[in-house]
Parts: structure tokens; sequence; C-alpha cells
């Protein structure tokens, strides 16, 4: 088995395997939701405050929807891309289906040449090799309108 098909088949059941072991990724707890939502709003707040209402968000690896949600009810029509159907059906619990691709993030930036005003990239750029992580970040400067904004964090 290559890398690329060991990657695929760990984030097919990421949130069997671990997702659903971590109360922060429940969608179901307002209590949960209402926690996320305070510290997206210390985080990003200042940022997306920067956007215009009609801008075109993502959150590239949204998991189980929480940034999408976040960012829809600060009055952003945000859309999620996830390679995973189980995190995407967790996603659908607080998000319209219709906003949320099932969908490799490298190929959905392929198709966005300067057509986004921000992306999320949350915890995701440290799966990535060196070479892949360049290459990402690449696509991400295509990707984006002139002065977009790029949100990324890694857990380290």
């Amino acid at each position: 088995m290559d890398r690329a098909e060991f990657r695929r088949l760990a984030y097919e059941r990421y949130y069997t395997t671990h997702a659903q072991a971590s109360a922060a990724d429940r969608v179901d707890d307002p209590r949960t939701l209402a926690w996320r939502a305070r510290a997206f709003d210390r985080t990003f707040g200042a940022l997306t405050g920067t956007l215009p209402p009609d801008a075109r968000v993502v959150d590239l690896g949204c998991g189980t929807g929480q940034v999408v949600w976040w960012l829809r009810e600060r009055g952003f029509d945000a859309e999620g891309v996830d390679q995973s159907r189980e995190q995407l059906e967790q996603a659908a619990v607080l998000v319209p289906r219709d906003r949320l691709r099932e969908e490799d993030a490298s190929d959905f930036l392929a198709r966005c040449a300067g057509s986004l005003d921000a992306l999320f990239f949350l915890n995701i750029l440290e799966h990535l090799t060196r070479p892949e992580a360049l290459d990402f970040l690449l696509a991400v400067r295509r990707a984006l309108r002139p002065g977009g904004l790029l949100m990324l964090s890694v857990p380290n």
C-alpha cells in the first residue's frame, strides 16, 4: 500500500477512529458549540470582520463542520470541503448538505482560481509532507482573490 492509499483509508474512517472520542468534536451538544463559537470569535473574529458580507469562504478539511457552522452563524455563505464521508455526515447536522463537498482539498483548489476570499485550513498542514505542503500553499495562492485571507493553524 502506498502513502496516498494509506492516507485515503485513514481519513475515510477518521471520525470513527479519532474525532468520535473527542468531546470537542460533538455536533449535538449545545454547550460544545457555544464553547467553540466563543473560541472561534476570539481566534478569527477580527480577521473575518474584515471580509465583505458576500465573501466566498471555504473551510478545507472541515471535519465535523464546526467552523463552517460558525461562519454561517455570522452571516457568511460558507462551505466546507473534506474527503471523509463520515466527517461530512456529522457536519450535515450543523450545515446544509449542499454547502459540504466530499473532495480532496487539492482537487477543489485547482478549480477555484482567483475565486476565494478566505480559506480556513486548520490542523491539517501537519499531515502533509514538506513538498505537499509547499504545493498546497501555491495552490492556495492561486485560488485566493488578491487580498484574500488564509487562516492556517497547526497543533504544535
